[in-house]
């Protein structure tokens, strides 16, 4: 195996929100990456635009520094007036073309437009494992997609993009949450692997026994956990309350839930375990909605570093660095 295919580290950027400053945050990991590591980028579905879509406002594009790889869709590449060089077609396509990967031979700015799915990104990445050491993969607007343990080793989660600090909060507070589903215990482990890897869904018995989701639903397994890949909605999730002794998934992108569905889960006990789940490695805020300062900035950083202990805050904007509460400048200690 190429030394550099264990090296390959993946960071995904997610948004909690609409204009949560996910760009921002993708412009900060560049930078912070220099000219130390081949960096590699790509999105899921389309960013970088130059208008946001749903509020036509301005949008920062993506920088791009010489001996960065990108991938992105044809029509972007053509349309760029950057010095490029085409390395490998990937066969995954978008509504703007073939996604190509490409050297950028100079500074500038430049649009993403990326697979759309969880596969087309793994597939991506595997053909730059000998050719990058650093993956980001910047989000879309209400996806968790790119998050998963499948494909990111660490998560940068952007929050922002509201005029209301109680709402953003609240939001932000059921995000992570969900985040603190814990790992399936180790004992489970291999039995819900070896489900998990033959079947969209299983029951956790000794003959580690496939079983169909209508099943499980027309049965009593009240004494046993099932386990499933497929979209765990607030209805499915309900359900399988009343049929089972508890869920495991997969990952946190199976999981579509309600704030009050989760209130009622943490409140019958029904344990929820996931396979596996990358870590959320840093919090960027940004304080502003369409360019209008919305929200103190100090304010919503100890908020947000009271509630995401031990996890650093920043505004890379500001300069301002919070965690547990307390705020610093981020050349501080």
């Amino acid at each position: 195996m190429d030394s550099r295919e264990m090296a390959l580290h993946t960071i995904a950027i997610s948004g909690l929100n609409k204009n949560a400053g996910k760009t921002v945050a993708l412009n900060y990991l560049v930078r912070q990456a220099g000219d130390q590591q081949i960096v590699a980028m790509t999105s899921i579905g389309y960013d970088g635009e130059r208008f946001d879509r749903l509020y036509h406002h301005s949008k920062p594009l993506i920088d791009v520094f010489p001996g960065m790889l990108v991938a992105t869709a044809a029509q972007i590449l053509k349309a760029s007036c950057l010095d490029k060089r085409i390395i490998a077609a990937t066969g995954l396509y978008t509504p703007l073309g073939e996604v190509y990967i490409a050297e950028i031979l100079q500074p500038g700015k430049i649009e993403l437009v990326g697979p759309a799915t969880l596969q087309g990104l793994l597939t991506l990445k595997k053909m730059l494992v000998n050719q990058a050491d650093l993956f980001l993969v910047d989000g879309a607007f209400d996806r968790w997609t790119q998050i998963d343990a499948q494909l990111a080793d660490a998560v940068v989660l952007a929050i922002g993009g509201k005029e209301s600090l109680e709402q953003l909060l609240a939001e932000f507070r059921f995000q992570y949450q969900l985040w603190q589903i814990p790992l399936v215990p180790e004992p489970m482990r291999e039995m819900a692997t070896h489900i998990i890897n033959k079947s969209q869904w299983g029951i956790m018995k000794g003959d580690q026994s496939t079983i169909t989701l209508k099943e499980v639903l027309q049965g009593d397994y009240r004494d046993d956990f099932v386990v499933g890949q497929g979209a765990i909605t607030a209805t499915l999730l309900q359900q399988l309350m009343r049929h089972t002794k508890g869920l495991i998934v997969r990952g946190l992108i199976n999981l579509f839930l309600t704030p009050q569905l989760w209130q009622a889960v943490q409140k019958s006990s029904y344990p929820i375990y996931v396979l596996d789940k990358a870590v959320l490695q840093t919090i960027v805020i940004n304080p502003t909605k369409a360019g209008i300062y919305a929200i103190p900035i100090e304010e919503l950083g100890r908020q947000i570093s009271q509630i995401a202990l031990d996890i650093p805050v920043l505004d890379v904007v500001s300069g301002l660095k919070f965690k547990n509460g307390g705020c610093a400048h981020a050349n501080e200690n």
